[in-house]
């Protein structure tokens, strides 16, 4: 191929396109947004469960079959790469995108990642890992820099793409939007060439998020290979005279065409197989989605063993949601269902009133319609959670708070009628004031279009619950180590946290929550015994036992965590976990295999430090009494055959945190929030971690093409112009009351002027121009508009 054909290969056909040159054997393929269901022009499909109830079912082989009947669906539909799984990781429970995401903890992510992209990829359809890396807020996410220390970066928010690219082996990466510790992740050569590729071993392709590229000569230098979306030839003049006056290597390029080649000719083998018909394939999509909605949901209360129900005589519905299911996020992954069950319409006669409106509002009439029909009932099943509006990508949620109308519905509920079933509905964690005043309640979560059917199911006791959670649920947001210094307010986010995320936090600080990370009840009990480590194979044995009176499905954690303190450490890490089924008094021994990686923290490399570890294997944080407890010592791994980057780190040399900082005023300033992480650490707390200069956000004043579009408003009145037409066909095309809406009306604000170029298909330099109009040049706004 031609160099300029090369180049125009790197770049997307259009929307959701890839080009086609068929002399050369190389086709298009098309690609869909997908973590839980196929999206393609509004077609109906299968909208599964979102991953933030997902990841509570803990099961691999479940995800796999997710995986599995999500690209029989995209064969059926003519896609061959489907945009996700995301794995990035849950740092605050506002962002916008967590009910997109798997966990607050990178192993789980990773592991429950790689399972969906082993059963997307057994049909020979490609699964893009997303977003990658750091990008864990949606506030001016285009453009907003990561500052995040090396050890957190690898620790926390690097590792679930590591093992899901080792585990997994997606056909591609997408890069995210942000930057990294001041570079774009799709320029960023040390993120995508140096890791995924060098250390990693990763051999697919990196294609951008959708509009995502700054600029392309740096993003081929970097190892970025596909530019989406496509159609406006983005950047290509200026690639073409970089490799003319040698500036950019044309290898680079060719390299990159051959990863595109390559994944086009893939999708195209897939798509050429046996045809998957639609409607029978909708079918089994709708059971297995079923399947893991009932898997993953979460039993958080059931005083007096209210649950399961014997029937629904004198039982009454309460809550919108009931007849409303909240069953997706929106976004780029809201998908159109094949079917929708609702609760009201699976048991029409189940006395039900609303109790408060779509948007979660409510007044006296339906307060007192709702208490009425409790007072006559036995027990009341009352849903509520985060209406729509609450949770969508393009912007965080305001706060950790459920709607005022369904705190008050549960309050005026529950002082009429004491057996209260409260089923929430919603994304991520939210604060539950309510929850000694209620007898049961149950995180359905997003659980997809047959989220009905199973949340039913659970209650009449036809499914025994066995999900737990994968995120930790606070008492009160101010809870969150993040709370003063997240999102709204800060373009730029610092990790100032560092390696204490979530239950790494709570934990440590002995801070109080509500459920801990890996909490969830079951109608049956389990018990743990007879704990067991081989030093000759390194593996841990341990015997769990069904004690209960029925069957059910228990996942065990094993968390380690290290018996000395001369290195700033979480007070335990979770290293593996598995999920049994067992019969009424079954018992099984559980085998973990260990390796290096489960003692390691990074220190220029991963470093076991010498000493001894405690293994905890436990069912439920929260009873201590179901925590076993072994230890082990670094003499059981001297054994095994480390890799050259692996060190053994004297006991005596374990006190520094990096080799630069070894015995530094530095660290010993580090150590006041970082070896004892009690509230929320400083700016500068963070900087003796970080070891850099912040930013200065402010030293470029001029007007550019990573400008957002809503700092040019005040500008002029053309951007005021121009943004008010926007807003007003967004309201027009999906009412102002949509989270569709205000997520669109999000994006378009903190969008940088070259991301509109790419989406709006602005030839020449357009944004350059604009830039050039904000800064009043209007002699080289003329010419870069036309040149």
């Amino acid at each position: 191929m031609k160099i300029r054909e090369q180049i125009a290969l790197c770049s997307g056909a259009d929307e959701w396109n890839t080009k086609a040159f068929p002399k050369e054997n190389i086709p298009s393929f098309r690609m869909s947004d997908g973590p839980n269901g196929l999206r393609i022009d509004k077609k109906p499909a299968t909208c599964f469960p979102t991953a933030s109830i997902a990841a509570c079912c803990f099961d691999t082989d479940l995800m796999e079959r997710y995986g599995y009947e999500l690209a029989r669906e995209a064969k059926a539909e003519n896609v061959g790469l489907i945009l996700g799984p995301g794995v990035n990781i849950k740092r605050n429970p506002l962002c916008g995108r967590n009910f997109e995401y798997f966990s607050e903890d990178p192993l789980v992510s990773g592991y429950l990642g790689a399972a969906v992209i082993r059963g997307i990829q057994s049909t020979g359809i490609g699964s893009c890992l997303k977003h990658f890396a750091c990008n864990n807020q949606e506030y001016y996410r285009m453009t907003s820099d990561s500052l995040i220390d090396e050890r957190t970066l690898r620790e926390i928010y690097l590792l679930p793409f590591e093992v899901a690219v080792k585990e997994g082996h997606p056909r591609a990466v997408m890069g995210a939007y942000n930057k990294l510790n001041g570079t774009y992740c799709c320029s960023n050569k040390w993120l995508l060439t140096d890791v995924l590729r060098k250390e990693w071993h990763y051999e697919g392709a990196v294609i951008t998020d959708w509009t995502a590229v700054e600029d392309r000569t740096d993003a081929f230098f970097a190892g970025c290979d596909l530019v989406m979306p496509g159609g406006n030839a983005y950047g290509e003049r200026e690639v073409l005279r970089n490799i003319a006056n040698g500036t950019l290597p044309r290898e680079k390029v060719t390299r990159s065409a051959r990863r595109v080649a390559r994944m086009a000719r893939k999708a195209q083998k897939a798509l050429i197989q046996a045809h998957v018909d639609s409607r029978s394939q909708h079918e089994i999509s709708h059971q297995t989605a079923q399947k893991v909605a009932e898997e993953s949901m979460v039993l958080l209360k059931n005083a007096h063993h209210i649950l399961p129900l014997d029937g629904l005589e004198e039982v009454v519905f309460l809550g919108k949601m009931a007849e409303e299911i909240r069953y997706q996020g929106s976004g780029s992954s809201r998908v159109t269902p094949t079917k929708l069950e609702q609760v009201t319409n699976l048991y029409p006669q189940v006395p039900y009133a609303p109790g408060y409106d779509a948007n979660g509002d409510t007044d006296d009439a339906l307060i007192a319609e709702a208490v009425a029909l409790a007072q006559k009932a036995k027990t009341v099943i009352l849903f509520a959670g985060l209406p729509d509006i609450y949770e969508s990508e393009g912007y965080d949620r305001a706060n950790m708070k459920m709607p005022d109308g369904h705190n008050r519905l549960i309050e005026e509920v529950a002082k009429v009628n004491q057996r209260v079933i409260v089923v929430l509905e919603c994304g991520s964690a939210v604060e539950v004031p309510w929850a000694d005043d209620v007898e049961g309640i149950l995180y359905a979560g997003l659980s997809g279009q047959a989220g009905a059917k199973a949340i039913m199911r659970i209650l009449l006791g036809e499914v025994n619950p066995s999900g737990k959670l994968a995120e930790t649920w606070p008492m009160h947001y101010e809870d969150v180590v993040t709370a003063g210094y997240y999102g709204k307010g800060h373009r730029n986010a610092q990790y100032r946290e560092g390696i204490y995320v979530g239950y790494r936090y709570y934990e440590t600080a002995g801070v109080p929550v509500r459920f801990p990370f890996g909490y969830g009840l079951s109608y049956t009990t389990f018990a743990y015994s007879n704990p067991r480590l081989d030093r000759i194979s390194k593996t841990l044995t341990v015997t769990v036992k069904n004690t209960g009176k029925c069957a059910g499905k228990e996942t065990l954690f094993l968390f380690v965590s290290h018996l000395f303190k001369d290195c700033y450490r979480p007070k335990r890490v979770l290293k593996h976990f598995e999920k049994v089924d067992l019969e009424a008094g079954e018992r099984m021994d559980v085998v973990i295999q260990l390796d290096e990686r489960d003692f390691a923290i990074w220190d220029h490399g991963w470093i076991v430090d010498e000493g001894y570890y405690l293994c905890e294997v436990t069912g439920s944080p929260l009873e201590t009494g179901t925590v076993l407890k072994i230890e082990a010592d670094l003499d059981m791994l001297d054994r095994v055959n480390v890799g050259s980057k692996w060190q053994v780190r004297q006991q005596a040399d374990a006190m520094r945190p990096t080799h630069e900082s070894r015995n530094s005023d530095a660290f010993s300033k580090l150590a006041n929030w970082y070896r004892n992480p009690v509230g929320a650490p400083s700016e500068q707390d963070f900087l003796t971690l970080y070891k850099q200069s912040l930013p200065d956000i402010t030293a470029n004043a001029a007007f550019d093409i990573n400008t957002n579009f809503e700092d040019l408003l005040e500008e002029s009145r053309v951007f005021r112009k121009l943004f008010d037409d926007f807003e007003q066909k967004m309201a027009d095309e999906l009412g102002r009351d949509s989270a569709e809406y205000k997520g669109m009306v999000a994006m378009a604000k903190q969008s940088p002027l070259r991301a509109l170029q790419n989406n709006q298909k602005w030839k020449h330099h357009r944004a350059q121009a604009c830039a050039d109009l904000a800064n009043r040049k209007y002699l080289s706004m003329i010419r870069h508009f036309f040149s």
